[in-house]
């Protein structure tokens, strides 16, 4: 849970302050499809990314279903949409800077 945690953090650290084609970029030099289910899913659960950022990752998606967290409990509700088993609950809660201002939308991941 704590790697997924992280993933979601910097996720939407990122898509906020980045590039998200070049999050795609990265994501594809991993060679490991099941990122955009995660990614694509966090992104839509956080509102975070837009639509082309989401859109590239529903392209990019692999047959079967994988699991939310790869390290998280068994089970868990499938999502036909993104092919995977949400096993862990992500939790949207607002980003605040030092002085209070809003900075957009973050996340946590949450056992089940």
């Amino acid at each position: 849970m704590a790697i997924l945690h992280t993933v979601g953090a910097v996720s939407s650290v990122y898509l906020d302050e980045s590039d998200p084609d070049l999050l795609v970029e990265y994501g594809e030099r991993l060679g490991n499809r099941a990122v955009f289910k995660r990614l694509g899913f966090v992104a839509e659960a956080l509102d975070i990314g837009g639509r082309d950022f989401i859109a590239a990752c529903q392209d990019r998606l692999s047959a079967g279903i994988a699991s939310l967290d790869p390290d998280g409990p068994d089970g868990g509700r499938r999502v036909m949409r993104w092919g995977l088993f949400a096993n862990v609950t992500i939790v949207r809660k607002v980003r605040h800077d030092h002085a209070g201002r809003t900075l957009g939308p973050a996340g946590r991941v949450v056992a089940r």
